[in-house]
Parts: C-alpha cells; structure tokens; sequence
C-alpha cells in the first residue's frame, strides 16, 4: 500500500529500505531524486551543472555553462534511446516532466546526461555506486574528471558574500537559496530548506539540509556530505581523507564503500564490503575506462572543439554501443545506438524553441518559457507527417514553476495543485482544454491529499469521480496513522459510497533491534478481518534483508545464505522445497535449481543473457547487435528466431523462424510508424492489418484489409477525456457502448444489438450488483477483506486468504480443502474436494506439480468406487508418464526437451514414435504404432494447410486434408480425400468474420445474424439448377437480450438464467424433451416424452464426472487430467465394464484405449485430427480406417463407425458428444451443433465476448473454446 505521494513510500513499510525516496527511475521527473535519496526538492531546479566536489562558489557561478539553468533530469538509465514514439506526451505521474530526447539529451538545454551503475547493491543497507555524466558541466574538474560525478558528490557552496548558496545535488543539479532575515529562503520553486550548525561555542560548523520528504542531510565547515539520516532514523555516513577526498561511505546497516585516488586526486578504485570493485582509467586526465567484474567500458570524447564533451561508448564486447554529436555551443546534437540505430538529431532553433527529429523523420518543436527564472517546457508541437496528424500538447505553470495544468494531445487535462511545501493536494483528471482555459467534463476523476503538519506523510487521502449523470460524488477514503519514526501504524479505508459505509482497517506492528527504534526486526500486518486471524509477518535480519515471510494462515516462506550482492541465495517455501539461487559477483543470476529442475545463465561481456540452459536438454542462446537488441534465438536442435530491427524503435519489425535445416518454417512482419508504433501486420499471403492511433497513441482503428467482398474491414474506438474506451464500431457499424462510474470502473455495457449490462460497485471497488439482459439481476456481499461471500442465492466460506472452504447453493454444498497434511506438498495448494459426486484429494510433487488424484466416487447409494491416477515426472519436472485408473500405464520418452515417443508401458506398444517438431512449436508429425505416418503441413504464416496419414512407405493417401485460406486467415475450402474420393468444403464469412454460408458439394447453408451475432435465419438449399430449398428456419431473440425465443417458430423456453430448458432443433418438430438444471446452472437431469433418460453429476471442479444413460442401463464415469482435458471412462452396461482411456500428446488426442474389465481384451484405435485437434478419423491395430467424422463448419454431423464397433464421442476441443439429447458438453457449459451457440450464458460474462452465448465468435473453423468460458 502506497498512501504517500510523490514517489515516497508510505511511512517505508519495507522498513529495511535506507532512504525514504520512492524507487530508481521516473524518467523526467522535475521534482529530483527518487532514487532512495529523498531528494524531491522542488517544481525543478535550476539545473545548473557542476564538476561535483572540487570549486569554489565563484567557480560555480562564473563556469556555469550557457543554458544550464535548466533542469537536468538525472534519473535515465543509460542506453534508453528511441523514445521519440512518444514526443511531447504528457506524463501526468510525473507534473513537472522535462523533454529528453534519444539516449539522453536534455531538449532544453542540449546537455548530454549518461548515468552509469558500477556497483549494484541490493537490499536495505546496499550502497550503489552510480556515476552520471553531464555534457554541460564539463568546465569544471573532479574525482572522476570533467563532466562526471557519482551518488555521494553532493555538496553545499556558499558565496563569499555569505547571502546566497548553491546545494549541487548528486545528479549534478543544484537548488539555490538565499539569506534573507537570518535565514536560507530556497529559490525557484524549491522547497527544500536549509539552516546553519553550530558548535558548542557559537562558531558555524555546516548546515543542514531537508528535503521535502524528510531526509535530512548533514554538511561539515567545507560543504562535504557527511551524513544522511532517513525518517526512520537510519543513517549513511561519508568520512574523508586528509586531502578532503571521499574515502568511505557506510550505511546503516555496516555495508561500506571505500575510494582510492591516484596522485592527481582521480577516482581510480572502488571497493564495497562484499567484494565487488571497479577500477577507473584516464587519458590525460579524463576518465577513458571503467574496469568491472564483466570487463571494461571505454568513453571517448573525439569532439576537437570540445574535448571533455562525451561522443560514445565501447562496451565490454569491444562494440561501440552508443554515440553522440555538439554543435559548435558543445550542445548536443544527435544520438545513436549502434551503427545508426534509434538515431535522434536536435536543431536549437532559437532560445525558446529546439527542433528534434527522429530516425524515421518525424519532427516535434519543443517551446520554453522562463518561468520563475527558470526555462519550462510549455508546448509541443508535432509536425504533420505521412502517417501522423498534426498534434499539439503542453504546461501550464503555477507561479512557483510548478505544473499547474498538464495538457495531452488529445487536449484532455489534468491539474494539479499543491500547497506551500510543494506537495500534492489535489490532483484532478478529465477537464477539457479550450481557448487557454480547462473545462470540466462529464468524465471526471480527483485525488485530495491532506498531508502531516511537517512530515511529507499523507494523513487522509480522498477519491471522488463524477457518477453518469455527471455530479461530483465521494467513493473512496484512505487513513493513516504513524509511529514516531514515520512508519505506518493503521491504514483504514472508508466506503464514501453510501450513508454509514464500512470501513476497513489494517493494524502495522513493529518489532526493533535497537532501543532507537531505527531497526526493524519484524514487521506485523494484521488485516480488517475481525472473525479471523489474517495476520501478516515479516522478518529481517539485522542487514535489513528479509528472512521469513508467514501469511495469514501461517504458512512460511523462508529467505537465507545472503550473497555478496545482497540476494538471497536459498528460499524455502511452506512445503519445505528448497530453491537454490547463485549470483555471480555483480549479482546477476547465474544458476537456480529447484528440487531436480536445474538452470544455467550464462551472460555477454556487457550484461546481456548469452545462454540458458536447463537439465532436461532445452538450451537457447541469444545473440545481440552492438545496440544491445536481441537479433538471434537458438535452441538445442539449431531452429533459430530471427529478429530484424526497426531503426526507429529498436524493435523487431520482421521476425523469421528457421528450421535445423536453414528451411523458414515462419515469418511474421511489422511496419512501423514515424512515431514507432505499429502500423501494419503483414502476413505472407496479402494478409494487412493496418492501425490507427488517436493523438494521445491509443488505437483508435483497425483495419484488416484482403481480398473480400467487404473490401477494408474496419473497427474504430473512441475514447473519453480520461481516454477510457467508450464506443466500438465494428466492420459492420454495429456500436457497442461502454460507461464508467466515477472511480473509473464498467459500469453500463450497451451492446449493438440493446443489450445492456450495468455494473455497480462499493467504494473499494468490489462489484455489488450485476443486471444482465442474459442472466438477470444478482448481487453480491464481501468480507471487510474484499472476499466474496454471497452473489445470488450462492453463499461461500472463505479461510483469511480469501479461498472458498465451501460453496452453499440452494440444492448442494461444495466443500474445499487446503494444506492438508495427509497430500504431499500440499500447502498453499488445494488438496482436497467433497461434493455431490464424492471426495477427491490431491498430492503433489515438490515442483507443484500434482502427481496423484485419488477419487471416491458415489455412483449409488451403498456404491462407493475409489479410483487413483498418478502422474509420473522426472526430476526435472517433465511428466514422463500416466497410471490410468484401471492400471494402464503411458510413457512419455523425452529426449532433449521434447517428447519423443509415447509408449503404453504393459505391453510395449509404441503408440507414437519419432515425433517430429514444427521449429519452435509444438508436434507436427509422428509415426502410429499401427504402421500409419501422421502429418502436418504448415505455411509460413503457421497456418496448417495439409494434413495427410498414410501408410508408412507407401505414396498413397489413407486419408488427406487441405486447407485454403482467404487474406483474413479464414478457411475457405477444406478438400478431404479419402481413397481416392473427394469432399469439398467451400466457406464464406460476413464482415466480422462469422460464418455466413457454406457448401460441401450437395447442398448449401445460409446463416444470417444480428449485430452481435445472433442467428436469425439459415437456408439451406440443394445444389441444383432449381436449388430447392431444403429448410429455412429463423430465429428470435428477447429484446435488448440474447436468449432465444424461438427457433423455427417454436417457443424456446429458458430459466431464470437463460438457459435453454429444451434442446432446439432446427429443421424437425420439436420433441417433448427437457433439461432439469441444479443451484451450479447446470443440467442434470435429460428428458424425453416425460421420461428420465439421463442424469449428469458434476464435481468440485465443474468437471462432469458421472453420466448415467437410465435407457441403456449405461454408467459412465469421468476422470479428468491437471489441464482439464478427458482422460478416462469407466462405462458400466448392466453387469458388464470396460475402460476408455484416452492418450494425449500436449494438446492432441491421439489414441483410444479400450480395455473389457472381464475378459482384459484391449483395443487400440489410433486417432487422427484436424488443425484445430478434433478428431477426424480412427484407424485400428492394423492400421485400417474404423471411424470418422464429416460435419458442417459447425459440428453438426453423425459421426460413422465403419467397424460397427467404434465409438468416439470427442468432438471440438473440450467437447464429448451426448447421443441422448444431440448435444456436446463443453466443460462449463454445453453446446448445440444445430444452433452453433452454447445453450447456457457463459460463467464469466461479457470477458468472453460481447454475445454471452456465442461459440467462438461464429467461426468455429478457425477457434477453439475448449471450456465454455468465450
């Protein structure tokens, strides 16, 4: 929780931290330092710059350069070059933004700025060591030669006069202040405050310094940083040699950095505590060399007229990384990585205005205004351009030179206002900027901040938004109280929402070393749950490093074996497992093993990941370009990726995949913008998908363009003041609407077609009431921990970390168990479930993964069956194999990575062998035990566009499908040819890419849809000179709704749900056929003319685990596997079982193994799939074909056993086809091949498309839904 502003950490509730500064990096940030400092002085210095610790106050002043008394941003990692794709955005988090452009240079004033890490130290009590570099402060020396200064050279400069000061700042920045009436008045908006020492006889000993986050500072007699304490009290401490030079830094917590110098005074060595060191060389005294742990870095500077001006860098693989240019002022005029790289170029037009222009020629004038004395970025005008309009954003400034409106490009605006110590009071979004004035707008959102007396610690935050009829309303209030030490004691959130909200609290207890309280041992949370015990626990070592971590049910994770860097080098989790960390010297990782599962990184002479190598055979390595962009991937069969850069953005604009053999197996390409951003998506077939952006770089169109009746198929967005998304036009200008409330949240969906959907909310944030057209109005209750605890007629039992103990529907009661000592490596993990079908525990292994569920499953009331499956992995965590229920026993056999074959262990069987691998992807092609070749055939846009099985060695086909495709991707013609015969598939789609007709030969479907993709009419006609129609049936809808009415002029009856309480039919009289659906929204019970024919059990899981066929005396049992997918039936006929195991190969089914519990005859039929892993064919022992399936691009269609004897229920992805009733059960839901919907509204709502009872978009050729949860 983060109540405080401006980048600090609430009252530093990782209490180790030394240094209350926010994180390393706002990159544009005015206010100063965040990098753990605290200095965040101010609307923004002057900027001037300085040589860091030599000079004297005439020195600073006189030698300050021209345009240095502009701010410098000293808070960009070296090497961010290309960000020219956001030219003069506003950055609202960061107010008092200043423009760099290219790697950096500030726009303003043309310095260069490069900062550089040599020591990285992690942890509480770490001291980095970071050297900056500033082209503009070249005229004065230091430690570390002109222009450079490290993260310990701040100082205080006092004018011979006594009256004014300068307190340069370790970025090279400085504040300035004033005597005035006895005391230090800061300058220019600072708000940092200064005030003299004194010894004990009256004589000025230095000053002290605070920042407006509450650091404070200590300066000796000289100036010379000496101290620095933090609120918590927690000091760092320079010391200095006899010749005044920093010798050692200490922090808090004993870590030290020593410094060497050589005769001259230069910087020539640093060395910490735990053994890092880095060595500095000079050329006639500028620093030349850093000399690390990897290697070494050299600098040039090959500018004649400016010598000290840095012009690039060589990196620790000898490769000249970056580059710069000066103009004859010495300001900087280009930058570059690599050979021509992200190139960026700056043309200082005048003194109020600078030019910058990136590789691609994109041009945006930057323009200043002096401001409180100080020049400010106040517009930005970006240039027309090919692809880019015009665009125009910028700053408005309060009078302390704080920004006061910041306004986008799409001239929305936020302001911000501050109080006397420039801290954030108010900060308002969603006004429109018009005619130099900010006007409010019906999308509005504000945060008020009421902040401590004199500690930058926000007492009270408030959140208030505009509601949709446009009325300023309260949501949402944050509390806080600290300890002495500025440590957060309580957090309480209110609900603004309604009279009387609840509330919530969080308790913050500390435990200390010290008797100063300055040394956290442990930090206590206990959460807002009164019924239980939701505490949280921390605990540190006196190095301020983590140790333990327990949550609210005591589960532990352990932290120990610090290395060097400060990392820790072994965790243990709350299961006991171990995981095993090596750094090399610099900390990076280099090694991590995790019970079997081992990990090599091995790294390039400058950082970058060169290699990963794990155990079980899988190995990449990565190749760079002198730019550092990743250029090559390479794995262990010698596939390779190929990455083609942008010169823009530095990204990929083309990427290839390669096979071992050189052959392209892929190949995606991208065209960017002037701005770097992707403009087009072009595939290898006249596929172009084109984007648009709006002027603040939202996509506002989408454009797919191809060789359609339709012509351009476009989508556009349009966005409110807040740039949330409120209306989608689709291809066919069907408008779906979306609304907010005020805190920013769904509120109102209205789709194309009326349907609307409302959200409503509490004050947290948590959704307390739903009105769905589909499934009716429900509402829902929480805990004060946001757990949900009620939604409908649903009520659920939650232990402190928020996981359901039990689900109480109307009808039944779900029970779930955790941490349960009886399932191996079970904490954390769900390890038991009890519901109508029965009880299922599970284990697991120490990777996580489960390796074994036992199932006792009631089928009747005295009949109890018990049933276990295991799964079988490796020390490295690949599963090698599965024991079915009934015994059987698979094998997987891997080799370098990927499976190889998979092999039925009983009786030697290679089901598959040689499986062969698309490059980077998953199974293409295998033999089957039975003599038969699988094959896939895919394009270089990894589309499949061939399958063929065959016997092996012969050239004719057993069985074959080819595949055409349209510009858009969409199949337009499957051929499949089976000995010798041909059936054709032709497929047409609408704008939205929905199925609207197909043919196969004979007879021709039409399907016509609502806006949202509704059926509303199919015709189906025979292919003949008349083309009699051979049915014709509409649909109707509910208005403003997606359930059906009727179907063909018969009534669709549907529950309060809107599920579908009959099977439709299209074509035939309705029978008299019925669902009985349970509290789940499930069907359990099948009906026809008044009889039971089946009833459906459902697990803990939602997985249907139990299907009794009352009409054929039929049982059937169901076992599922971790991912879900049918592993098994136990099928019972009277007297008589077998099993029905089922063989997967990742995502593929590939075999059916039948076994007669009586006799223990087992059958082997081999299964044969289409692109989307539907099976399509079987084969049998000998390798003939037994069984098949032709459908309509739908799924409907009888499958066929050609035996007489072969039975295969699998349909699309996730579904098993239900003889009883015509329909396929789909996980969560069911779906009607007839219709081509689903016959419930999806469990997860609009997340899975705007049509709850949709079924892959209409376009069941091209995707799968294997849950029922899209």
């Amino acid at each position: 929780e983060n109540p405080w502003q401006d980048g600090v950490h609430a009252g530093d509730i990782n209490p180790g931290n030394n240094g209350s500064g926010g994180g390393d990096g706002d990159a544009g940030d005015g206010n100063g330092d965040a990098d753990g400092n605290g200095d965040d002085d101010g609307a923004g210095d002057d900027g001037d710059v300085t040589g860091g610790a030599g000079g004297s106050w005439d020195e600073i002043v006189d030698n300050a350069p021209p345009g240095s008394d502009d701010l410098l941003n000293n808070i960009v990692d070296s090497g961010l070059g290309g960000e020219m794709c956001a030219v003069g955005g506003a950055d609202d988090t960061n107010p008092d933004f200043q423009p760099f452009a290219g790697n950096p240079i500030n726009i303003i004033s043309g310095n260069k700025f490069q900062r550089e890490v040599d020591i990285i130290s992690s942890g509480s009590g770490g001291l980095p060591f970071v050297r900056v570099y500033n082209s503009l402060g070249t005229s004065l020396s230091s430690s570390l030669s002109k222009g450079w200064q490290h993260n310990y050279s701040k100082r205080i400069f006092v004018s011979d006069s006594g009256v004014e000061m300068a307190a340069v700042r370790d970025k090279g920045n400085r504040y300035y202040f004033k005597k005035e009436k006895g005391f230090w008045q800061a300058q220019n908006g600072v708000t940092a405050r200064v005030y003299p020492l004194f010894g004990k006889e009256g004589q000025a000993t230095g000053w002290r310094y605070e920042s407006s986050l509450g650091v404070q500072e200590v300066y000796d007699a000289h100036g010379r940083l000496v101290r620095e304490r933090n609120l918590q009290g927690q000091a760092k401490v320079l010391r200095y040699n006899e010749q005044g030079l920093l010798s050692q830094v200490e922090s808090a917590y004993g870590e030290r950095l020593s410094l060497v110098y050589d005769e001259q005074g230069l910087l020539v060595q640093v060395t910490n505590s735990r053994g890092q060191q880095v060595n500095y060389g000079y050329t006639q005294g500028q620093l030349t060399s850093a000399q690390g742990t990897r290697g070494q870095i050299s600098y040039h500077y090959e500018d004649s007229e400016h010598p000290s001006r840095l012009t690039g860098i060589t990196d620790e693989m000898q490769r000249r990384f970056v580059s710069w240019s000066y103009d004859e002022q010495g300001r900087a005029i280009s930058s570059e990585r690599g050979q021509g790289l992200e190139r960026v170029t700056l043309e200082y037009i005048s003194a109020s205005s600078t030019k910058v222009t990136n590789a691609a020629g994109k041009v945006a004038v930057y323009h200043f205004e002096r401001i409180n004395g100080v020049r400010r970025l106040t517009k930005v005008e970006g240039e027309p351009s090919t692809n880019c309009p015009a665009t125009k954003n910028g700053y408005v400034y309060d009078a302390r030179g704080f920004v006061e409106y910041a306004i986008d490009k799409e001239q929305n605006a936020t302001r911000y206002v501050r109080n006397g110590r420039g801290l954030l009071v108010e900060v308002t979004e969603g006004y429109r900027w018009q005619n130099e004035q900010a006007i409010e707008t019906s999308s509005m959102q504000r945060t008020s901040t009421q902040w401590h007396a004199s500690l930058p610690l926000a007492e009270s935050v408030r959140y208030q938004g505009k509601n949709e009829s446009g009325q300023w309303q309260d949501y949402l209030e944050e509390r806080f109280r600290y300890t002495a030490q500025g440590r957060v004691a309580t957090k309480e959130q209110v609900d603004l929402t309604q009279q009387g909200g609840e509330s919530r609290t969080w308790q913050y207890q500390y435990r200390y070393f010290d008797s100063e309280q300055r040394y956290v041992a442990a930090l206590t949370i206990d959460g807002p749950l009164s019924e239980q015990n939701d505490v949280v626990t921390q605990e540190f070592n006196q190095q301020g490093q983590l140790v333990s971590r327990s949550n609210e049910l005591g589960h532990t994770v352990l932290f120990d074996e610090y290395h060097e860097a400060g990392l820790p080098q072994r965790m243990t989790d709350a299961n006991g497992t171990e995981t095993r960390l090596n750094y090399d010297v610099s900390g990076q990782l280099i090694g991590l093993q995790q019970a079997g599962r081992v990990y090599e990184l091995r790294y390039t002479a400058n950082g970058l990941v060169s290699d990963i190598l794990v155990n079980d055979g899988t190995q990449y390595q990565f190749e760079y370009n002198a730019a550092r962009h990743l250029t090559q991937v390479r794995n262990q069969f010698g596939e390779t990726i190929s990455l083609e850069v942008d010169p823009v953005t530095g990204l990929w604009r083309t990427l290839s995949v390669n096979d071992e053999t050189g052959i392209l197996t892929y190949r995606n390409t991208r065209v960017f913008d002037e701005l770097g951003r992707v403009m087009r998506q072009l595939g290898n077939e006249g596929q172009d998908t084109r984007f648009g952006y709006n002027r603040n770089d939202l996509m506002s169109r989408i454009e797919a363009r191809g060789h359609s009746i339709y012509g351009k198929l476009t989508t556009t967005k349009h966005y409110d003041t807040l740039n949330q998304l409120r209306k989608l036009v689709d291809p066919q200008q069907g408008e779906t609407a979306f609304k907010y409330d005020g805190q920013g949240l769904l509120s109102e969906v209205e789709a194309a077609n009326g349907a609307v959907t409302r959200y409503r909310y509490n004050g947290f944030g948590d959704l307390i009431e739903q009105v769905s057209p589909d499934t009716g109005k429900v509402h829902k209750t929480y805990n004060a921990a946001g757990h949900l605890l009620s939604s409908g007629s649903v009520r659920f039992e939650r232990d402190a970390l928020g996981r359901a103990l039990a689900v109480h529907y109307l009808d039944e009661s779900i029970y779930y168990g955790y941490d349960e000592a009886e399932s191996s490596f079970g904490v954390g993990r769900l390890t038991s479930t009890q519901d109508a079908s029965g009880e299922s525990r599970y284990h697991y292994n120490a990777l996580g993964q489960r390796v074994k569920d036992v199932r006792t499953l009631v089928v009747g009331a005295d009949d109890l069956r018990e049933s276990v499956t295991e799964y079988l992995h490796n020390p490295q965590g690949q599963q090698v194999g599965i024991i079915y229920p009934d015994g059987m026993h698979l094998e997987y056999v891997w080799q370098r990575g990927r499976i190889h074959d998979v092999v039925l262990v009983d009786s030697g069987t290679a089901l598959l062998s040689d499986i062969e691998y698309q490059a980077f992807d998953g199974p293409v092609a295998w033999q089957n035990g039975n003599g038969t070749e699988y094959r896939q055939r895919r394009d270089v846009d990894g589309r499949t566009g061939e399958i063929t099985l065959q016997h092996e060695g012969e050239d004719g086909a057993l069985w074959q499908q080819v595949y055409a495709f349209d510009s858009f991707n969409n199949i337009t013609q499957i051929d499949a040819i089976e000995q010798g015969k041909t059936r054709q598939q032709q497929v047409h789609y609408d704008a939205q890419h929905r199925i609207s007709r197909e043919s196969d030969g004979e007879t021709e479907t039409q399907y016509h849809y609502d806006e949202v993709g509704n059926r509303t009419r199919q015709q189906t006609v025979a292919l003949q000179a008349q083309r009699n129609i051979l049915n014709e049936t509409p649909f109707t809808y509910a208005s403003g709704s997606n359930r059906m009415v009727s179907a063909g002029g018969q009534a669709v009856q549907v529950n309060q749900s809107g599920s579908e309480q009959s099977p439709v039919r299209v074509g035939v009289a309705a029978a008299d056929e019925a669902f009985i659906y349970n509290g789940r929204n499930r069907p359990t019970h099948y009906f026809n003319n008044h009889n039971v024919v089946a009833r459906y059990v459902y697990n803990a899981l939602g997985q249907r685990v139990v299907k009794y066929h009352y009409l054929k005396d039929e049982t059937k049992q169901f076992h599922y596997d971790p991912q879900g997918k049918l592993l098994s039936e136990q099928v019972q006929v009277g007297e008589r079982s077998r099993s029905i195991n089922y063989a997967w190969l990742n995502n593929i089914p590939v075999a059916q193994i039948s076994t007669d519990q009586q006799t223990g005859e087992r059958r082997v039929v081999y299964l044969h799939s289409d692109h989307l892993n539907t099976p399509r064919r079987a084969t049998d022992e000998a390798g003939a074909l037994v069984w098949r399936w032709e459908s309509n691009a739908f799924g409907l269609g009888e499958a066929e056993s050609l035996d007489e004897r072969t039975q295969i229920n699998l349909r699309f992805a996730g579904q098993y086809a239900d003889e009883e009733s015509g329909l396929y059960y789909n996980y969560f839901r069911h779906y009607n091949p007839e219709t081509g919907r689903y016959t419930q509204s999806d469990p997860i709502g609009l997340r899975g498309g705007i049509n709850t009872f949709a079924y892959v978009g209409s376009n069941a050729l091209s995707f799968i839904d294997p849950f029922g949860l899209a």
